[in-house]
């Protein structure tokens, strides 16, 4: 009976409130197919890594909603060097009743000049108070495509295969990701994207990124069916030492605040 109860809210209640990870994809709305996050990148498009600094560190913590006793942090590392990357994260949100872990492990291969690709696997396990604990595992697919310097178009396939599990054979949520970036003069870049899952509304979300001095960019963005009504983010940088600030606004949940530290090495 447990494993029937937990089952049953893996497949609903955890994917109707999935957390997602990244502080600048969340100020551009929610974006995961174009943005670049170094370590980061792990929670979004695998395929980024290759265009990330050679090595880097990030770490976040942030409270969802700023629903009590709800919290979520997260830490990411990658490497790359000779068209190869790989990179590894852990993250965790919940309170005393509900606990999700994610565990996830990437890598990215450089396929020519002007085509990467990348491939993420994960642990999604899910605890609930007194019913016990239920995991699963699952793959994304993503690749980035450079036909000039200016443009980029990125797709990401979530929950592209599973593997099934004695506890829980109810397959993923898939979805399919499909975005374009343009560099523009003046240090201004567009970014979109479009969301496709079975049985939902398709989303559109929309940002830019400019960076008015040296070592400052801003970030804002916002879209069409999604949860999110604005975004805005800030990301600040120090040498070696990136700061990263994002403010969400929920259609009825409150506002959220994240914020996430980078250490990196060269590109």
């Amino acid at each position: 009976m447990r494993i029937i109860i937990l089952s049953f809210l893996f497949a609903h209640l955890a994917l109707a409130q999935e957390i997602q990870f990244g502080v600048q994809s969340a100020a551009l709305g929610g974006q995961q197919a174009l943005v670049q996050e170094n370590a980061g990148t792990v929670f979004l498009n695998p395929a980024l890594l290759l265009t990330a600094s050679r090595w880097s560190i990030w770490m976040t913590y942030f409270r969802p909603f700023r629903l009590p006793d709800l919290n979520a942090q997260g830490v990411a590392g990658h490497y790359a060097a000779a068209g190869f990357a790989f990179g590894a994260a852990l993250a965790q949100w919940g309170n005393s009743l509900y606990q999700e872990r994610l565990l996830r492990m990437a890598l990215a291969f450089r396929a020519g000049d002007r085509l990467d690709l990348g491939v993420t696997f994960q642990q999604r396990a899910v605890s609930i108070s007194r019913y016990g604990r239920v995991a699963q595992w699952s793959g994304d697919i993503g690749a980035v495509i450079r036909p000039n310097s200016r443009v980029q178009f990125g797709i990401l396939w979530r929950q592209a295969f599973f593997f099934r599990s004695s506890s829980l054979q109810e397959p993923p949520r898939r979805e399919i990701i499909t975005g374009i970036r343009i560099a523009l003069p003046a240090k201004l870049q567009i970014v979109s994207e479009i969301s496709r899952a079975a049985a939902f509304e398709p989303t559109w979300r929309f940002a830019a990124e400019f960076q008015p001095i040296p070592r400052l960019q801003l970030s804002a963005g916002s879209g069409f069916n999604t949860p999110e009504t604005f975004a805005f983010g800030m990301a600040i940088d120090f040498a070696t030492m990136r700061i990263q600030y994002a403010l969400t606004d929920h259609a009825v949940l409150p506002l959220t605040h994240r914020i996430a530290l980078l250490l990196r090495g060269k590109p």
